[in-house]
């Protein structure tokens, strides 16, 4: 659903989570290669990654940085 961005319209029984390896199993075999990974943002925030390899990049950046981002977004 994240990884394809369906969002709630996949019934929620056509997938399922291999808690111990990570991996993502669907009903149409299509997604075999997906990964998902969870991270502890802090003390009360998950963040939970899907991506094809299971390689995934993140990098914490401050609320300020994010600000002067959008910023320069708006201005393009």
């Amino acid at each position: 659903m994240k990884y394809k961005g369906t969002g709630l319209s996949d019934s929620l029984d056509s997938f399922s989570v291999d808690i111990e390896n990570g991996s993502i199993n669907t009903n149409r075999n299509d997604n075999k290669e997906l990964k998902i990974r969870t991270y502890l943002i802090d003390l009360q925030y998950y963040l939970s990654v899907c991506s094809k390899d299971g390689k995934d990049i993140l990098e914490k950046i401050e609320r300020e940085e994010l600000y002067l981002f959008l910023n320069r977004l708006k201005h393009l």
